[in-house]
């Protein structure tokens, strides 16, 4: 009777061991992230062309960019794939639009896609003074080229709204950018408003070596003092 019940016990923790180690391999599938069509950061070009549904309208050794679409319900929206050097996806940049003198547009594709991020990732990441962080994307990237190309042209540019997220994952590291930017004077009818966001794949190494370079800059910037 009693090898009866140490042979049950021993039947019934090699069930639970089954179990928690199914659990942990599932809990481990779903820590992977993937983007719209299953596309993730270890897709080559070739994959990314199979698995995007919007036709690719411009190709370079390292891009990929979409003819303009339909992108979170939001119409004339496109996107930007970046390859690495070793030829797999390393950033995702998607435009949604410029909304010439309604700027009601842009607020409402903001939140369109501010609430699908949370609603995904939860709530965005929240940074020490409000700062970027010091991983960013192509959207950070492409913000800060038009603010002072909208200086060259008179105009002051103006941060409408952002957020940021930083995820981990078990395969990888992801950045995303949410922004809304115009001039100054939105209300204006000859004004334009962007809404932007970028998904930046990054390693630990990446993320370290950055970190390390904005410490030196730290330390130099107190030396100088």
């Amino acid at each position: 009777m009693i090898e009866v019940i140490v042979t049950m016990k021993r039947g019934l923790i090699c069930v639970l061991l089954i179990v928690l180690l199914l659990a942990a391999f599932s809990s481990g599938v779903a820590e992977n992230f993937s983007l719209r069509n299953g596309i993730t950061c270890s897709d080559t070009m070739s994959s990314v062309e199979e698995k995007e549904s919007l036709s690719i309208a411009e190709k370079t050794e390292n891009t990929l960019k979409t003819v303009e679409g339909t992108i979170a319900s939001i119409d004339k929206s496109y996107i930007v794939y970046t390859f690495s050097s070793d030829k797999t996806l390393e950033d995702v940049y998607m435009d949604f639009g410029v909304h010439i003198g309604k700027p009601e547009q842009a607020i409402s594709a903001y939140s369109t896609v501010y609430e699908a991020l949370s609603s995904k990732y939860g709530k965005p990441s929240t940074i020490e003074g409000g700062s970027w962080y010091v991983i960013y994307g192509s959207a950070v990237e492409r913000y800060a080229s038009n603010v002072s190309f909208l200086k060259g042209l008179g105009l002051t540019p103006s941060l409408q709204d952002c957020a940021q997220w930083i995820l981990r994952y078990d395969d990888i590291n992801v950045k995303i950018d949410l922004i809304r930017y115009a001039p100054n004077g939105v209300s204006s009818k000859s004004v334009s408003s962007d809404v932007i966001v970028s998904y930046h794949f990054f390693t630990d190494e990446e993320e370290q070596n950055a970190l390390n370079v904005l410490k030196d800059q730290k330390q130099s910037n107190q030396d100088d003092l």
